[in-house]
């Protein structure tokens, strides 16, 4: 079954600017700001899909942080958010571009989309996605899996 947004989309819940503004900040800013404010934004037992890390998984925050200030892949990765959307409580679609390290040393710049869910206010899960319709049936596999 192929899922489209409008599938799966809520309507905006109270807090829901704050998880917007709370993923931007770690997508966009996560090498910018002092590691100390970054790590204040993901959960002590998050785990992390990112560009950063060759969609690698990453497990607990010391790795993740780690992971964030390694050498090359830290002095290319950048992105922008263009796009927030609530899909549940405490899941978002983002949408952005994103300029990251290739396993062959090259450079890739493409468009993105991250499922952020978060956690006591964190961000607790994040995986990254080249295309739209994979970070969507993600979304729905997480679904059937809490039935």
């Amino acid at each position: 079954m192929t899922l489209r947004i409008s599938d799966l989309a809520v309507p905006s819940a109270l807090g829901s600017q704050d998880l917007a503004a709370t993923a931007r900040r770690f997508h966009e800013r996560q090498l910018e700001d002092r590691p100390d404010r970054i790590a204040a934004l993901i959960h002590e037992d998050a785990e992390m899909t990112l560009l950063a890390n060759y969609l690698r998984t990453l497990r607990g925050r010391g790795s993740i942080m780690a992971a964030l200030a390694r050498g090359r892949e830290a002095e290319i990765y950048q992105a922008e958010v263009e796009q927030c959307e609530l899909l549940s409580r405490d899941i978002l679609l983002v949408r952005g571009q994103a300029r990251y390290a290739l396993d062959d040393s090259g450079v890739g710049v493409s468009r993105v989309w991250w499922l952020d869910e978060f956690r006591d206010g964190l961000l607790w899960r994040v995986e990254a996605f080249r295309t739209e319709q994979a970070a969507l049936d993600a979304y729905a596999s997480r679904l059937a899996a809490m039935v």
